[in-house]
């Protein structure tokens, strides 16, 4: 029997870098140690995948925290929540996103067990939004990024809270012998390093790093492109356009506002720079919705 039964609040729908994650995660799990649950509201990849590793599940109605109308039925979620908890004598309960904070922390407060939250957002949070979804209530706080903590360090009623934990990295993903459909395009010239980032552009994302360190290795003499497939905020992707218009006017930076595979692959497609002909794979932390970061690897002469 396991030792720790754990229940994991999560929307369900969507396959972006927050459900591929928790599916990498419940993978990997110790089964013999930790029970994983699902409580979600819509099938999608995560329902699908708890139902493949044999993860017991609820659906239910989780209702939208920042909605009154919808608030308003969220005792009756909790209830369902805390009934499935003490009948499955679960340990502890994890908000798997921002928004299913209260959800997570409430039943957590009925069933007298701790609460974690993973706080992803595609925008610094504010003051009034980290007290207005309960995070100062919560048992535990954990982000991917330093960017995510700071505004949570800055509260002290979450400062103490909060943890850095880096979303988990499956090395052998982006090994290009390990992608199953290859990008092939022709290209006329070699020595030239290609980073692809999915996912919203945004602060908090932190692709400015990226640039940044792209500046920093052309200084060098070092050849690099980076590909960014994401959407964003128009004022936050202009004024990184203007901190950065050498880049982008001189086609170092290529933006896609599409993010995952796809969005990488039109990136690649419109780089217009000499490289050497050969494959070329993609990858990425995530889905085909938020994703992360990964090389883009070229296949045939990889390593």
């Amino acid at each position: 029997m396991p030792l720790h039964d754990v229940l994991y609040i999560h929307h369900g729908a969507g396959h972006g870098g927050v459900q591929n994650n928790l599916a990498r995660f419940w993978a990997a799990m110790d089964r013999e140690t930790f029970q994983p649950h699902l409580a979600y509201e819509e099938e999608g990849l995560l329902s699908a995948r708890a139902m493949e590793l044999g993860i017991p599940h609820l659906r239910l109605p989780l209702p939208a925290w920042r909605k009154f109308w919808e608030r308003l039925s969220m005792g009756k979620c909790v209830k369902a929540l805390a009934e499935y908890g003490q009948r499955r004598r679960i340990r502890l309960v994890v908000a798997n996103d921002f928004w299913y904070a209260p959800h997570a922390i409430l039943t957590g407060e009925r069933l007298g067990i701790p609460s974690l939250v993973y706080v992803r957002l595609s925008d610094i949070l504010s003051a009034e939004k980290i007290r207005q979804y309960l995070l100062p209530r919560a048992s535990a706080l954990l982000v991917p990024s330093h960017a995510y903590a700071q505004p949570l360090l800055a509260e002290p009623e979450t400062a103490e809270k909060t943890r850095v934990v880096y979303n988990g990295i499956d090395v052998e993903y982006f090994s290009p012998d390990a992608q199953p459909e290859p990008v092939e395009l022709p290209w006329e010239r070699e020595s030239v390093f290609v980073v692809g980032n999915t996912g919203t552009v945004s602060e908090v994302k932190g692709q400015e790093t990226l640039l940044v360190a792209a500046r920093m290795l052309l200084d060098r003499g070092v050849a690099v492109r980076v590909l960014l497939a994401g959407g964003g905020k128009p004022e936050y992707l202009s004024g990184l356009r203007a901190r950065h218009a050498g880049l982008f006017e001189t086609g170092i930076v290529h933006h896609e506002p599409g993010a995952g595979r796809a969005g990488v692959a039109v990136a690649l497609a419109r780089v217009r720079h000499d490289l050497a002909a050969g494959e070329f794979r993609t990858g990425d932390g995530g889905g085909d919705g938020d994703g992360g970061t990964g090389s883009i690897y070229q296949g045939r002469r990889s390593g």
